[in-house]
């Protein structure tokens, strides 16, 4: 009913083998695995504790937890529990993170993907003898997104999802140490949790033009990250040690339909929960909520020319001083924006207040020399509730400035810019924002303008033959792709 070493590393089909590591194997150091492996080999790492700072640089490997028989969950088996804590003793005490990631093209960590795919194109089924079958996606898991879309409610019972649903943990020991340390990574780590011992410690850091590290499914939970800065082995130091911290790149915080990453119940320091200072880090179905920022501007903050885009995200129960989220956008002109589409914000606090007595920025809080000019933060489709213990926002924030809104009135959006910021398809007041996937395809319409035209005949004559705009999906760019935009010619998209 369970995974077992033998022989050790196992040959695969493909060519490549699968090692068991770690406790009761004869890998019990598993960095000599990884120096040893060949790309695209997987190595499985048996249940327990581990005190080492891991270096992945690998393409195509696969790092998982062994998968055990099934217990109480209704599911076909569960991953063995395994802890990476960082060290703070001995060789490699200094190092200060618990695994890095340096490249890892393709190289998942965690919950493996369903198929593995090699440099030479070689494209396998990923297998987990105790399934006795092909690995599925998810193990088939039937899990309710954590949406957090009920209100303040939520807030104080946001679950500690370890173990069970994910598989690694990781965690820092010292204030300045953090979990994973990613410096140009491009690899994934799946359904992971993030933590660090007795709260003390960072999460994420990532740092690099190239870093491109996805983060799928992860929880990020129980950390107080004060944002000292990260301590290396070379005497050196890094980044501030936050529960994230992007310094550049486009890294990617994703949740998944069947289960959300999250952000909760973490103390900060000034640096606040999220950092980012450098890069354009995206956010999807990411739930932040509960997390104690009283030393920082905002729960989220953001500054210089650094960019994010949030989207799907609940943003729920944050405590920081000037905004939830908080930009400090000097010296910036655009055309480039921070951009939230179909969030949710609900009972956030924020501690400063106006000479009349007014919270402000319950939402979101930018500071700079910007007055007057064209906004750079942009809301589509998001909702604002009881912020600041509002229940009813008394306007729209796209049409007033800080200066012009009504008395009395508790500004969930204060900017420098006129208009404060920009509205896309809509903002709600009071009822919260259903956060589902939406199939926003309109046959015929091919350049996404809303309108269907000769423009969408401009667009189909010049990509026949190609690969693009396959209109029926059928995988290829034929006349019945060219008949559906004429079926739906001098059409408007609803």
């Amino acid at each position: 009913l369970a995974e077992y070493p033998d022989p050790n590393p196992r040959p695969n089909a493909d060519g490549t083998n699968t090692w068991y590591v770690g406790n009761d194997t004869q890998y019990p150091v598993i960095q000599d695995v990884l120096n040893a492996c060949a790309d695209g080999d997987e190595i499985v790492v048996t249940q327990g504790q581990y005190v080492e700072s891991l270096h992945i640089a690998n393409n195509d490997i696969t790092l998982r937890p062994m998968a055990l028989a099934p217990t109480a969950f209704p599911r076909d088996c569960v991953w063995a529990d395994v802890v990476f804590w960082n060290p703070t003793e001995g060789f490699n005490n200094a190092n200060g993170y618990a695994i890095r990631m340096t490249g890892g093209n393709n190289t998942y960590v965690g919950e493996p993907r369903q198929f593995t795919e090699l440099a030479n194109g070689f494209e396998s089924m990923t297998t987990v003898p105790c399934l006795n079958a092909n690995y599925a996606v998810n193990f088939n898991l039937n899990v309710s997104d954590i949406t957090l879309q009920t209100g303040p409610g939520v807030v104080g019972g946001v679950p500690n999802l370890k173990p069970g649903l994910l598989t690694f943990s990781f965690a820092s020991r010292s204030i300045d140490n953090c979990a994973i340390y990613s410096t140009d990574g491009t690899g994934t780590f799946n359904r992971c949790f993030i933590s660090s011992q007795d709260g003390y410690g960072g999460g994420i850091i990532c740092t690099g033009d190239s870093n491109a590290t996805q983060f799928v499914s992860c929880v990020m939970q129980f950390m107080f990250a004060t944002g000292n800065p990260l301590r290396l082995a070379d005497g050196s130091t890094g980044p501030g040690c936050n529960v994230i911290t992007v310094t550049g790149g486009r890294p990617q915080f994703l949740g998944s339909t069947a289960l959300n990453s999250q952000v909760s119940g973490n103390i900060s320091g000034p640096q606040g929960c999220i950092s980012i200072t450098g890069g354009h880090p995206i956010f999807d179905r990411v739930g932040i909520a509960g997390n104690l920022c009283l030393t920082a501007n905002g729960t989220i903050m953001v500054s210089g020319d650094a960019r994010t885009k949030m989207s799907r995200c609940a943003v729920a129960g944050n405590i920081s001083r000037f905004g939830t989220f908080y930009w400090d956008c000097v010296g910036q002109s655009g055309p480039d924006m921070c951009s939230f589409y179909r969030c949710n914000f609900v009972a956030n606090e924020t501690a400063n207040g106006t000479a009349g007595g007014q919270a402000t920025g319950g939402i979101a809080y930018v500071a700079g020399p910007a007055y007057g000019s064209p906004p750079l933060i942009h809301f589509s489709e998001c909702n604002g509730t009881a912020n600041n213990n509002a229940p009813v926002r008394p306007w729209e924030p796209g049409y007033h400035n800080t200066a012009s809104g009504p008395t009395g009135g508790v500004q969930d959006v204060t900017t420098p810019f006129f208009p404060i910021c920009r509205v896309g398809a809509g903002w709600t007041m009071g009822a919260i924002t259903p956060i589902t996937d939406v199939d926003s395809y309109i046959p015929g319409d091919m350049n996404g303008d809303g309108i269907i035209n000769s423009d969408d005949l401009a667009v189909m004559h010049a990509v026949l033959g190609t690969c693009h705009y396959d209109g029926d999906l059928s995988g290829e760019i034929n006349i019945d792709d060219l008949l559906g935009v004429l079926a739906s010619y001098g059409g408007t998209c609803q």
